[in-house]
């Protein structure tokens, strides 16, 4: 199901007024990100508990599971309950101001100092003891490690997938991807260790100019989640990590900003069998 910012919003001040005892609570607040300071100042003397970030500890979980949230992350992400998902898989852009051969181009993909400021609250909603996979483009890792760190993650291992192809040359034949594992708090050992060297599959980019094949993703939810788990991410894209989660039988939850990218990633859901499997 794929719902806007403005759904959530709604959703979410329903489930809070729903919850609090005064009737004071009934006036919907407007716009972000600013209403939740409104919102506060109305809720003032009831009993609405807040968590981190502003948002209302009753808020269900329920609420943001196997659901595709249009809209601009940064944004939305703030909306989220804080200590909700369990494993976060996500290909920010690179800061490249990438164009495919087809001329397709990546949202925000001039600066990456304008979005990955999503991590603060990409930390927040995580569970305890949990782990983050984010790709990152090479020419930006100071900014990427900066917006890491502040965050509050540590990096636990870096993962390459080897290419048998040439993507790009300059100084160098471009042949492989990377991305960055990363640790809130002590997350267990897995039972079984992946290579932190896998092997590339290549996408044909069907759908997304840097569209991510869902086979490449399907071991690091396997390893680093449970089943029935919360896998988040906030840049969607074509929503890969969307299908691979839900062909493992996790849960997801996903953020894209484009509202063709959102249907597609529903499209993808709609006619994937594990995913018919997994929701039986």
């Amino acid at each position: 199901m794929c719902v806007s910012a403005e759904d959530v919003r709604r959703a979410a001040y329903c489930a809070a007024t729903l919850s609090c005892p005064a009737q004071a609570c009934s006036r919907a607040p407007n716009g972000a990100p600013g209403y939740r300071r409104r919102w506060a100042d109305t809720h003032a003397g009831h009993d609405c508990s807040q968590r981190a970030g502003g948002v209302p500890a009753h808020w269900s979980t329920a609420m943001f599971v196997n659901r595709i949230l249009q809209g601009d992350c940064t944004r939305i992400v703030q909306l989220l309950p804080s200590s909700t998902v369990d494993l976060v898989i996500t290909d920010p852009p690179y800061g490249v101001s990438y164009r495919d051969r087809d001329g397709r181009t990546v949202a925000n993909d001039d600066c990456v100092e304008r979005i990955l400021g999503v991590f603060d609250h990409v930390y927040r909603i995580m569970r305890p003891d949990t782990l983050c996979v984010s790709f990152y483009g090479w020419q930006a890792i100071d900014a990427f490690f900066e917006a890491w760190r502040t965050a509050g993650f540590r990096p636990v291992g870096h993962l390459v997938w080897t290419k048998n192809y040439t993507s790009r040359s300059r100084y160098l034949h471009y042949r492989h991807e990377q991305a960055y594992l990363l640790a809130k708090g002590r997350p267990p050992l897995p039972q079984r260790p992946l290579d932190d060297v896998q092997p590339w599959v290549y996408s044909h980019n069907h759908w997304h100019p840097t569209e991510k094949a869902v086979q490449i993703l399907r071991p690091l939810i396997a390893t680093f989640s449970a089943r029935d788990g919360i896998v988040f991410d906030p840049f969607a894209g074509s929503g890969s990590t969307l299908v691979a989660a839900a062909s493992l039988g996790r849960r997801y939850l996903g953020v894209e900003l484009d509202p063709q990218l959102c249907a597609t990633i529903q499209a993808r859901l709609a006619h994937s069998d594990e995913w018919r499997v997994a929701h039986a």
